[in-house]
């Protein structure tokens, strides 16, 4: 998760001073390089978990997840950014990081759910935006439209076992998604389980 080193406020107006991430953006990568296989895709997706893992250990799921705002840096490392609709899982004793009755602007990689329910606050709405991505590094597009599975199987960079995590992550219901990152983690990479975690790597 991109670190933030100080908040406040400059002629009024409310800042965040972040770290500077140099590296391209999800989106950026795919633009300049093409798609990726499912066995290049599990690398940055398992850094996308462990770093909503322990977002989520915190109490706070993102909601907007999306290629734009998930990055690969120049040195091979993965770095969540803009936290900015995020809320906590708990908001009793907590200023909600979203404004009360604010409205999400939604998209191709947000929790269809989130649009009906703006209030909502489940880390499977996280989980629906990582299938997101997924898809995304392999067709190259967003998922909208057509068969997704078919798409995913045509693009040559899955099989039908693979397909099937992916969808799962899209489903339109919670409970048929994977309930938490760790479900997600154990199937792809067990060893991140462990105390001493690998770091995930470049996408090669």
């Amino acid at each position: 998760i991109v670190r933030v080193y100080d908040i406040g406020r400059f002629e009024g107006l409310p800042y965040i001073r972040m770290e500077l991430v140099n590296g391209d953006t999800i989106q950026g990568f795919v633009e300049k390089n093409g798609t990726v296989s499912f066995k290049r895709s599990k690398k940055p997706i398992t850094s996308l978990l462990s770093g909503l893992k322990y977002a989520h250990k915190l109490g706070i799921v993102h909601r907007d997840l999306k290629p734009t705002n998930f990055m690969v840096t120049a040195d091979g490392k993965f770095k969540i950014i803009d936290f900015g609709i995020s809320a906590y899982l708990e908001i009793d004793g907590h200023t909600k990081l979203t404004k009360t009755g604010e409205a999400l602007t939604g998209g191709a990689y947000t929790d269809p759910q989130l649009s009906e329910n703006p209030k909502l606050r489940d880390v499977r709405s996280d989980i629906y935006s990582v299938g997101a991505i997924w898809y995304y590094l392999l067709v190259g597009h967003a998922p909208m439209g057509g068969d997704l599975r078919r798409n995913l199987l045509a693009s040559g960079n899955a099989t039908e076992l693979e397909a099937g995590i992916i969808l799962k992550c899209l489903s339109s219901r919670l409970e048929d998604r994977y309930s938490n990152c760790d479900e997600l983690l154990n199937l792809l990479a067990p060893t991140l389980m462990t105390p001493k975690a690998p770091q995930p790597g470049v996408l090669k």
